[in-house]
C-alpha cells in the first residue's frame, strides 16, 4: 500500500529474480518475467491490478572495437529516455547480458552512455543484439596494504576532477556530478582487493577508504586522466599507533 498525493503517476512492478521463473537463453539461466508498466490517476483510493508474464528474450554480446568483450557493464532498458529505467542486467564475464520485455518500443543503454541509445522494438520472437560499445574505459584497482596483504571491502570512491564527492561522500540525486555530466559514486573492492569501474574518458579524483576496524589508512588520487583501459595497484600504509 502507498500513500500519495493526486496527480498521474508511472508505475513499474517488477519480480525480484529469486521469485521469477527462469529461461535458458544461449546456455544461461534468466529471470523470465517481464516487467509491467502503467501510467494511471490518482484521484481518491484506487486498487491497481498487476499480473506478470513470461517476457520475450532480449539478450547479446557488449564487446569493444577490438572485439574484446566488456564484462561487468551494465544494460539498462527505458520506455522514455528521461524516465526511470525498467529493466537491468549487467554482462557476465564473456560480455554476455539477457533480460526479458513485453513486446514494445523501447531504448537499449549501455552503462548509462545515454548518447549512444539504441532504439529497439520488441515482438513475440526471441531478439539477439550484439554492441559494439565504443567510448567509455574500464578501469581496474588492486588494494593492498604495505605489508602485502589485499584490502576487501574498501570503499573507492570517484568523481569527476574538481567535484567535492570524493572527499564529502555526499551521494547526489542521479548518480551524476553536480558540476559535470559524468558518472560519480563509490564500489566496494572484492575479497581480493579488486575493483573494477567503466568510466567515460576524462580526469577523476578517486578515494580509497578501507574498513574503520581495519589496520589502513585512507589514501587519495587528486587527478587521474582515463582514456583506456587502465589498472594500477594502489597500497595503503598502516595506521601508526
Amino acid at each position: 500500500m502507498l500513500s500519495l498525493p493526486r496527480g498521474s503517476y508511472r508505475v513499474t512492478i517488477s519480480a525480484h529474480p529469486k521469485d521469477s521463473p527462469t529461461l535458458s537463453v544461449g546456455g544461461i539461466e534468466y529471470a523470465s518475467l517481464a516487467p509491467w508498466t502503467r501510467t494511471f490517476e490518482i484521484d481518491g483510493e484506487n486498487q491497481l491490478n498487476c499480473k506478470l508474464a513470461d517476457g520475450t528474450a532480449v539478450f547479446g554480446k557488449i564487446s569493444d572495437d577490438a572485439g574484446q568483450a566488456r564484462p561487468g557493464v551494465k544494460v539498462a532498458v527505458y520506455e522514455d529516455l528521461q524516465g526511470e529505467a525498467i529493466a537491468l542486467a549487467t554482462t557476465d564475464s564473456e560480455g554476455r547480458y539477457g533480460l526479458f520485455l513485453s513486446p514494445g518500443k523501447y531504448h537499449l543503454v549501455v552503462h548509462r552512455d545515454f548518447s549512444q541509445a539504441r532504439e529497439i522494438e520488441i515482438e513475440s520472437e526471441p531478439c539477439e543484439i550484439n554492441i559494439v560499445w565504443h567510448g567509455w574505459s574500464q578501469v581496474v584497482f588492486h588494494l593492498v596494504g604495505e605489508d602485502g596483504q589485499a584490502v576487501p571491502r574498501c570503499r573507492v570512491l570517484y568523481a569527476p576532477y574538481g567535484d567535492d564527492y570524493v572527499e564529502s561522500g555526499q551521494e547526489k540525486p542521479g548518480g551524476k556530478s553536480g558540476a559535470v555530466d559524468y558518472p560519480h559514486g563509490f564500489v566496494l573492492t572484492q575479497d581480493d582487493g579488486s575493483c573494477k569501474l567503466t568510466l567515460p574518458s576524462g580526469v577523476y579524483s578517486f578515494r580509497f577508504v578501507p574498513p574503520q576496524a581495519g589496520s589502513y589508512e585512507p589514501k587519495s588520487i587528486r587527478q587521474l586522466s582515463i582514456s583506456a583501459d587502465v589498472a594500477k595497484k594502489i597500497t595503503l600504509e598502516l595506521k601508526r599507533s
